[in-house]
């Protein structure tokens, strides 16, 4: 365990040389996410895996006595990068799913010189996902993914969206940094 901020956090480490690995687990889930992983990276790297404040081992604060505004992105962004200061000691790429894909980005935002790279697998997106809309308009959104997904219209559209500019922008919704979102 380590403690941040006075809380306990648990975390996970295995592999004594290459480069450093922090992995970061999604909604739900804890460091144990990544036990089939963590094995086969340490062969070759660092490998932390951390549990969140408020996910798996780590403590839960009580949000009426830390706050509403502490179980955000941009806490859990502020964990991970004084987690590579004080544990990991380095330089660290991010490996994140689902959730931990934002607190990744927040993170690299708030240091980018902690973070030598993200790796977003399965990011969490939930607004855009179909199942969040409402019932009438799933099978538009459900149609208009396709047509996106399988056809020259859909390279067409991305080819013109995925721009430094329109990443940026992007990004800016989901994380939180004047500096990087004023450039």
């Amino acid at each position: 365990t380590w403690n941040w901020k006075g809380s306990s956090t648990r975390y996970q480490c295995s592999g004594s040389s290459g480069p450093a690995l922090v992995l970061v687990h999604g909604f739900g889930a804890n460091s144990n996410h990544w036990r089939k992983n963590i094995p086969v990276l340490a062969k070759s790297h660092r490998v932390y895996a951390i549990d969140l404040i408020g996910y798996g081992y780590s403590d839960k604060p009580n949000p009426r006595e830390v706050g509403d505004s502490f179980y955000i992105f941009e806490t859990w962004g502020s964990q991970l990068n004084d987690f590579c200061s004080s544990v990991v000691k380095d330089k660290a790429f991010f490996i994140c799913n689902s959730i931990g894909g934002l607190v990744g980005l927040q993170a690299a935002v708030a240091k980018p010189e902690i973070c030598r790279g993200l790796f977003l697998l399965n990011i969490s997106l939930r607004m855009l996902h179909v199942k969040k809309q409402p019932w009438f308009g799933r099978p538009f959104i459900a149609s208009f993914q396709s047509l996106l997904r399988n056809t020259a219209v859909g390279k067409l559209f991305f080819g013109s969206v995925a721009t430094p500019g329109s990443v940026r922008s992007i990004l800016c919704q989901v994380v939180s940094y004047d500096d990087f979102c004023k450039k």
